[in-house]
């Protein structure tokens, strides 16, 4: 039996065709399959309008500022009441101001009011929304008076100033997480 054997120059055009056979053969995509989700499926919405989350942010900054009040008014004693309305973080820096105004004997006298709110933002993460508002505070009903009766608030202070705050809604209490002076023009 005679063997038959490639012409010597057609070799390296059959091994590279074959060698360019066996790389696109493992080129092709696989059939599509569905892959099951481990994602829970998307609860509802927390508000069904940013005006929802407004009037929310609102009314929790009504009793944030009304147990702020009340603190300041009792000489900054007992102020772990602001627990009830704020965040840990937000409590501890309060914290602060609380203790200067019972080491000074200072009081607040009157009413911190608020207006003038706007929605800025709103996200959910988990089990935790986020409220962003921008609003005025008006402190010109209060005074601040030492153990005497004398007021120490000076007659330059703004009385209606812009603030940013940021709110938590956690298990369906809404807690002020952050309260800060808007550094930019006065929108009050």
């Amino acid at each position: 039996m005679a063997r038959e054997t490639l012409h010597p120059r057609l070799a390296p055009i059959v091994a590279a065709v074959a060698i360019v056979v066996f790389l696109l053969s493992g080129c092709t995509t696989p059939d599509p399959t569905a892959v099951p989700s481990s994602a829970a499926p998307t609860a509802a919405p927390v508000f069904a309008s940013d005006e929802e989350a407004l009037a929310a942010a609102e009314d929790a900054f009504e009793k944030y500022q009304a147990v702020s009040d009340s603190i300041l008014k009792d000489s900054g004693s007992e102020p772990e009441r602001l627990l009830s309305v704020a965040t840990d973080e937000l409590y501890k820096s309060e914290l602060v101001g609380f203790k200067e105004m019972a080491a000074a004997g200072l009081h607040l006298v009157g009413r911190t009011t608020s207006d003038s709110a706007t929605f800025q933002s709103m996200a959910t993460v988990g089990k935790i929304t986020d409220v962003s508002v921008y609003l005025c505070i008006d402190v010109s009903a209060t005074d601040v008076q030492d153990a005497g009766g004398k007021s120490i608030v000076r007659s330059s202070r703004v009385d209606r100033y812009p603030v940013e705050l940021a709110f938590q809604l956690m298990g369906g209490d809404m807690l002020l997480s952050e309260k800060a002076e808007w550094t930019g023009e006065n929108f009050c």
